[in-house]
């Protein structure tokens, strides 16, 4: 798990920011945009380069204050803005176990999450079989040579599905031929 600097503003919020792998998402960006040659992939990577500029930077020090008493009288509801004051002040008087939920958020994996990677998987194999049998048939092609040098029985031998599927053909077609007659 990725270790996690806890900054502490003058307002005593808390803003938890990976210190481990900066440097490592640094290059993994440059490569991005060096890899990148065409004009909407630059687009693509300079917009992941700005996000991840705009969410990794340090923090300023200090939250804003609320004007608590602007907003008392900017809103008629009465009662509103010191409730939401004091829940304000609540949620920064409560400290929390950010290791622990960041664990827990890390560990735990979605039930979509889960059937995303199960589709994944699946597909996976699915295409590493398509592949291989992709392959396979290459090399057998590779050693076939001329098709007009081979008689059409020496072809069942580089293509053995051809030859069941030729006897289911002509089984059928026997079968045909009797029902005609």
């Amino acid at each position: 798990m990725r270790r996690l600097i806890v900054n502490q503003t003058r307002s005593k919020t808390v803003a938890a920011r990976p210190s481990a792998n900066l440097d490592r998402i640094n290059k993994w960006l440059q490569t991005l945009s060096a890899k990148a040659n065409t004009l909407e992939s630059r687009f693509y990577a300079s917009q992941l380069s700005s996000l991840f500029n705009f969410y990794s930077k340090p923090s300023t020090g200090a939250a804003q204050e609320i004007d608590w008493n602007h907003w008392k009288e900017q809103i008629t509801t009465e009662g509103l803005v010191d409730k939401v004051q004091k829940g304000h002040d609540t949620l920064l008087q409560r400290e929390f176990d950010v290791e622990r939920i960041c664990h827990q958020v890390v560990s735990s994996q979605s039930k979509e999450l889960e059937d995303l990677e199960n589709e994944l998987t699946f597909h996976s194999a699915v295409w590493s079989n398509y592949y291989l049998d992709q392959h396979l048939a290459l090399l057998d092609l590779e050693q076939y040579g001329d098709r007009n040098s081979y008689v059409i029985h020496e072809d069942y031998d580089f293509y053995p599905r051809i030859r069941s599927r030729l006897r289911r053909i002509d089984r059928n077609s026997q079968l045909d031929s009797r029902f005609k007659g």
